[in-house]
């Protein structure tokens, strides 16, 4: 709860996310949860309840290197995506008056497992046009009755059967005599028969999607987006797929391959591929790496740049401004995040993700952003320490002085000559008098900052 013992306001909780991205020592494990979380979202602009959130999120950080098909299973029982997407008091019971509620049945195939459309293990379109992975009307009706049943927990002191209030104490449960019970045929014909109970019908209804073909070239697809670049070659989307598709058959109803899925394996395989090196010793003027990287989102540019200076924060505050930059943290405005990663850059061929919430007016947010970060105050929770950098500014040009430590610091090293000598040009004309050395290391950090060389992460 809040100071003031409620659960309804985001605050406390959103603090506790910015201490763990800046201090965690656990960083990759963090960074995979925040790319689960953007991908099997849950917002709090319906579920506003931080009952709800903190299992969610610790849910994720549980799992996040553990193995997708687990990943699958626990986010389906969870109670807070119970809420939002409606399989908690799904009732498939034959007085159902309606049809099963399709929104988790879709959404679970359409955004988070093999998406729309049927993929090569490269995740180019199998034939090279777009062609339906399942029938988008029938088999996610089939879909959604074979995910019937689950309700909430009885909270303590309830003893509800059907429906039961929202509790998130606990994973959703099965009330068998409101699970649709009849014969189900899911993506390529599977059929789930008859008289199967509500987690049975779960578990093959999962194990059918974990199987098909599409879910290795669309996940990594997106593990790779939100790690590394927003146009992965095929070639490299079919390296990371093998990866996750590990070894040994995969059927539905049996156990499932261990190495299959596996997120270890997975988060290796995309960050020490050579597509993802390429940019440690190429120039980011090489027309090789013309296309690579991504548009920083704000809230990783954000703590990137306050773990890069060594910042102190208790995280007040800075949801606020991530939110006039078009990202509030854990309010993605719809289920497809808080941006498309299928966002297409007007006029030309390429995917920008990041690019969908950059407006002109989260644009100059960025941009102040980065200027309070430099020459301001990001409010009381937060201080910066810049005097190791003025104390390198009498003299930034030298060896080891203040452009070499922000270039490595900042840019990897791959600071051009060009852009040195006109950061150079800008210090210089920094007026004599007693803080012209922190003034000098303040603008050096804001150029830097404000750059496209550091906001494109290559």
């Amino acid at each position: 709860p809040d100071a003031n013992g409620q659960f309804f306001n985001p605050d406390t909780l959103q603090r506790r996310w910015w201490t763990n991205a800046l201090y965690g020592p656990d960083q990759l494990r963090q960074r995979m949860a925040f790319a689960l979380h953007k991908i099997w979202v849950v917002s709090w602009v319906t579920v506003n309840d931080s009952r709800a959130f903190v299992p969610y999120l610790r849910m994720h950080q549980n799992h996040a290197l553990g193995n997708y098909r687990q990943i699958m299973e626990n986010v389906t029982k969870d109670p807070s995506m119970g809420r939002f997407q409606d399989i908690a008091n799904n009732d498939g019971a034959a007085n159902r008056t309606a049809s099963c509620n399709e929104n988790y049945g879709r959404e679970l195939m359409q955004l988070f497992t093999i998406g729309l459309w049927k993929l090569n293990p490269d995740g180019t379109f199998q034939g090279g046009v777009p062609t339906q992975a399942y029938d988008p009307v029938f088999t996610v009706e089939q879909n959604a009755c074979a995910m019937t049943g689950w309700t909430y927990a009885n909270a303590p002191g309830q003893n509800r059967t059907w429906p039961r209030l929202p509790f998130y104490g606990a994973p959703l449960e099965a009330v068998e005599s409101h699970h649709d019970a009849n014969a189900k045929t899911l993506i390529d014909g599977f059929v789930v028969p008859a008289g199967g109970t509500a987690q049975r019908d779960l578990t093959l209804t999962l194990d059918n999607i974990f199987c098909h073909s599409n879910i290795g070239p669309f996940v990594s697809k997106l593990l790779i987006q939100q790690f590394v670049t927003s146009n992965p070659s095929p070639a490299y989307v079919q390296r990371v797929v093998s990866a996750f598709n590990g070894s040994g058959a995969c059927t539905p109803g049996n156990t499932m391959p261990p190495s299959r899925g596996d997120m270890r394996t997975v988060i290796t395989a995309i960050l020490l591929d050579p597509e993802a090196r390429r940019g440690d010793t190429l120039s980011p003027t090489d027309s090789t790496v013309a296309t690579d990287g991504k548009l920083k989102e704000p809230l990783l540019l954000m703590t990137n740049l306050l773990r890069a200076f060594g910042a102190q924060s208790d995280g007040a505050l800075l949801a606020v401004r991530g939110s006039v930059m078009g990202q509030f943290l854990l309010f993605p405005p719809t289920v497809f995040s808080y941006f498309s990663p299928e966002y297409q850059i007007p006029g030309t061929p390429l995917l920008g993700p990041e690019l969908n919430i950059q407006t002109t007016a989260t644009t100059f947010q960025r941009i102040n952003f980065i200027n309070t970060f430099s020459f301001g105050s990001l409010g009381a929770g937060t201080t910066l320490n810049f005097a190791p950098f003025t104390s390198l500014a009498a003299n930034p040009d030298a060896p080891g002085q203040l452009l070499d430590v922000l270039n490595g610091l900042m840019l990897r090293g791959r600071m051009s000559a060009a852009y040195r000598a006109s950061l150079m040009s800008a210090i210089s004309a920094v007026p004599a008098g007693a803080t012209r050395d922190e003034q000098r290391a303040r603008t050096a950090i804001y150029l830097i900052a404000s750059s496209s060389q550091y906001n494109v992460q290559h």
